[in-house]
């Protein structure tokens, strides 16, 4: 026996549904549980469950079932009671997707505030200890101590710039101000001007930097965007680098339109656990360069989201003691 809105609520009419067998509209993963719970109602037990029905058009409704065992004409019966669920299920995913955007958004918020209390303090804090020396101790020493502390202030500067130009790049793309102009760029030029803004770091740690990029090679990308993944992995690449190691760029066509471009280096290298935790905004994977250059995990971030941005992917392959390799794609036109 069904009532009419058991019926309705499967596409059909009473006198259509009341031969057929409940498990006729059971979906495979509902069915596997019935028998175990009908052993527990005619047990005496009363339950409540949700379950996936099929209706007479094919479509798949969710439903909150809640059953027991009454006596009916002296006839011991199973009498359940369908709830159709659609639009709570509907509000639940809602809440979910709005719950895990707050907890991205919180991350955000805290790597936002973290970087700012831990990673431009340590920089600022040299820089403005080298300065007292510079102001108190400059009638003591030698030029080659001036020289030297020089040279550290730069890099610190040089570390804080960078930093900077990474936070206001994701501020903005957060903020959804960054603009997005994709063109034609000739790729080896591009990577060749932003070798240039390493090569203060790859000179004091004898890292030798290859471009191994075919001269016409293109690729169609926003410039900005393209220089600042490049500029980012490069860096990576060099601070994670030993004295004497080499820094490859390369790219190659790939099927389907796209660019495959890499950034390879000998260095260090990364194990499983902080591989698989790369590029996720809420875990913390910072860790300083092999001359305890300072790190945030921001540039790779970015490097993701404006991949992205152009409808590529960025991957990367590493082994412990034996370096990284970052990919990344573009279309190429």
């Amino acid at each position: 026996m069904v009532n009419e809105s058991f019926a309705r609520m499967h596409g059909f009419t009473v006198e259509e549904i009341i031969l057929k067998n409940i498990k006729d509209f059971e979906t495979p993963e509902t069915s596997q549980l019935t028998p175990g719970r009908m052993k527990k109602v005619l047990a005496g037990e009363t339950l409540n469950f949700e379950v996936g029905h099929f209706c007479k058009n094919g479509q798949t409704i969710p439903l909150e079932v809640t059953t027991n065992l009454v006596s009916i004409d002296g006839q011991n019966s199973i009498l359940g009671f369908h709830r159709d669920i659609a639009d709570r299920k509907m509000y639940e995913e809602e809440i979910n997707r709005k719950n895990k955007e707050l907890e991205l958004l919180n991350a955000e918020k805290d790597k936002f505030f973290s970087v700012i209390a831990h990673d431009m303090r340590s920089p600022f804090t040299a820089f403005l200890g080298f300065t007292k020396m510079m102001v108190e101790d400059l009638h003591t020493l030698r030029l080659d101590q001036i020289q030297k502390i020089a040279l550290t202030m730069r890099k610190s500067a040089v570390n804080l710039y960078r930093l900077l130009e990474n936070l206001l790049e994701w501020s903005q793309m957060k903020r959804g101000i960054t603009t997005f102009k994709p063109g034609s760029v000739l790729l080896k030029p591009l990577v060749i001007e932003c070798k240039q803004s390493f090569l203060d770091l790859a000179q004091d740690k004898k890292i030798t930097i290859k471009i191994e990029i075919q001269d016409d090679l293109k690729v169609f990308a926003d410039k900005n965007m393209l220089s600042s993944i490049i500029r980012n992995l490069t860096s990576n690449a060099a601070k994670y680098s030993l004295k004497g190691g080499t820094v490859f760029i390369g790219a190659k066509k790939n099927p389907g339109g796209l660019v495959e471009i890499y950034v390879k280096d000998t260095g260090i290298g990364m194990n499983r656990k902080m591989i698989e935790n790369l590029f996720q905004i809420n875990v913390n994977t910072n860790r300083k360069g092999t001359e305890n250059e300072p790190s945030t995990g921001l540039g790779l971030i970015i490097c993701k989201d404006f991949t992205e941005k152009h409808g590529g992917k960025i991957w990367m392959e590493s082994e412990e003691g034996k370096g990284s390799t970052f990919h990344f794609t573009m279309p190429s036109k």
